[in-house]
């Protein structure tokens, strides 16, 4: 096999001058105790794919492995793939007659794990043992595999999503900004319905409007502050939606400029047009009982008034 100086040489190699500048290539032909005599090559040594948060990612290569033989003679060519990273992979065909300086094709394999994080290259190895006329030779070749970063972003209320305040209180929220996804990112924070808000005399404001460097799986705090408009009537009840927009910079940069929006509420609370229909009745059954209570107590006087001696009529 080749030694192990020579693959790190290899991978250090490759790491350095990154994938697209690498071109195909193969290596250990003919280690001991053999000659130079078979050659494994992959077509693309190099590959950038699509990570995934939920499954695996399967990517496959291609080669070719050649043995030098003579004319006639037959060599039997056993191919090994293995992933440096751990990634499942396998290699069709695996047992390989090779004869009169044919290439014979292979495939490769890999599936890269879900949520795999970006900038965690794989080093794909295809390894070869040739067997033929008493002789036993060796083979290798390497390609690496990156994984594209991308980027999600979730919202989320600490406590109630909603509050109720009186006229001329503030209200307040704790929003978490979760980073999914297998890059680090910034966040830019806003409020998607500022205009809208100001035009009807809400205010609201934010702790921050930028959360740098969040990691896959971390969150940054914001805090929402709304202040509703002071001229509120008393007895008015109303209820107002707050949009917080949230951009990932990192799916921007990409061209994909979409926003994550979470609603929170916020209900000032007055007397609610149910209560003041029913403080209406009961300010007009009173009213009329009193002068239902009063034409009566009216009525008791009137004999006494006519008789002018307060006593009962003669």
């Amino acid at each position: 096999m080749m030694s192990r100086t020579n693959a790190m040489s290899i991978l250090l190699m490759l790491l350095t001058v990154g994938p697209v500048a690498v071109t195909p290539f193969a290596t250990g032909h003919g280690t001991l105790p053999g000659p130079d005599r078979m050659t494994i090559t992959i077509d693309e040594p190099s590959k950038e794919v699509n990570g995934s948060e939920s499954e695996k990612t399967d990517v496959l290569f291609y080669g070719n492995v050649t043995v030098n033989a003579i004319p006639g003679e037959r060599v039997a060519v056993t191919l090994v793939a293995e992933v440096n990273m751990g990634w499942p992979c396998s290699i069709d065909p695996h047992d390989i007659t090779v004869r009169d300086n044919i290439p014979v094709p292979f495939t490769v394999n890999v599936s890269v794990h879900e949520n795999w994080l970006a900038g965690h290259p794989g080093i794909l190895n295809v390894s070869g043992t040739s067997r033929g006329g008493g002789i036993t030779t060796y083979a290798n070749a390497l390609a690496i595999i990156t994984i594209r970063p991308y980027y999600r972003t979730i919202l989320e209320a600490e406590g109630s999503a909603s509050r109720t305040v009186s006229p001329g209180n503030t209200a307040e929220f704790i929003i978490r900004v979760w980073s999914y996804g297998n890059s680090v990112d910034n966040k830019t924070i806003g409020i998607a319905n500022q205009n809208e808000l100001r035009s009807r005399g809400w205010e609201t404001r934010v702790n921050v409007t930028r959360l740098e460097n969040l990691r896959p799986t971390d969150y940054g705090r914001v805090a929402l502050t709304v202040i509703p408009p002071k001229d509120i009537a008393p007895y008015k009840d109303e209820v107002m939606t707050i949009t917080l927009r949230v951009e990932s910079e990192g799916a921007s940069s990409q061209g994909n400029s979409t926003y994550s929006s979470y609603d929170v509420k916020v209900h000032v609370k007055g007397a609610s047009p149910i209560n003041i229909t029913w403080i209406a009745v009961l300010v007009v059954v009173v009213v009329l009982a009193l002068a239902v209570f009063l034409r009566k107590r009216r009525m008791r006087r009137a004999p006494l008034a006519r008789n002018g001696t307060g006593g009962p009529p003669k």
